[in-house]
């Protein structure tokens, strides 16, 4: 387990679900970090360069990946087509077991 992380590190956002936060979600809080007890906006999240992982607490250093993802696809800002579409890509990229 990475530091600032209570969970197994979780994959990097793919660029469909990057280009939806880009282009519908810049102008609210996307991830909210429960150590912390703040929300953040995306430009306000952090990435470590050396280990590679990104979206990250700048309080306590929490992987907030997972919690930006479900902000995704629960956003309530998108447009359904938008949200059905994303759903629909995430099952497509998800390895099958």
């Amino acid at each position: 387990m990475q530091r600032g992380s209570q969970s197994p590190p979780s994959g990097p956002l793919t660029a469909d679900e990057r280009a939806i936060l880009f282009y519908y979600c810049l102008n609210h809080t996307v991830a909210r970090c429960l150590s912390c007890s703040r929300s953040y906006y995306l430009h306000e999240l952090v990435a470590d360069l050396l280990s590679g992982r990104t979206h990250l607490c700048p309080r306590c250093r929490r992987d907030l990946t997972e919690n930006v993802r479900s902000h995704v696809y629960g956003c309530g800002i998108l447009p359904d087509y938008v949200r059905e579409k994303a759903k629909a890509l995430r099952e497509v990229a998800r390895p099958s077991t």
